[in-house]
């Protein structure tokens, strides 16, 4: 459980208009396709695999990549 969490549901310039009236500071986001027009700071994406690397088009086909860093 995260204490005093908040769920916000809309737009990133409300969220950035909400955060500016309550306190001063900046929106901190995780790295993500879905997250590229979001302002503040930027945090890297945690990867499972971070030798693996390149476009895959299916998760299986990533996952045969990974499985030699497994065992």
């Amino acid at each position: 459980n995260i204490q005093q969490l908040q769920i916000f549901v809309g737009s990133f310039q409300d969220l950035q208009q909400q955060v500016k009236v309550q306190q001063a500071g900046a929106i901190w986001y995780k790295e993500h396709p879905t997250t590229q027009h979001y302002q503040g700071v930027q945090e890297s994406r945690a990867w499972l695999f971070p030798e693996v690397q390149g476009y895959f088009n299916s998760f299986f086909s990533y996952s045969k990549k990974c499985e030699r860093y497994i065992r």
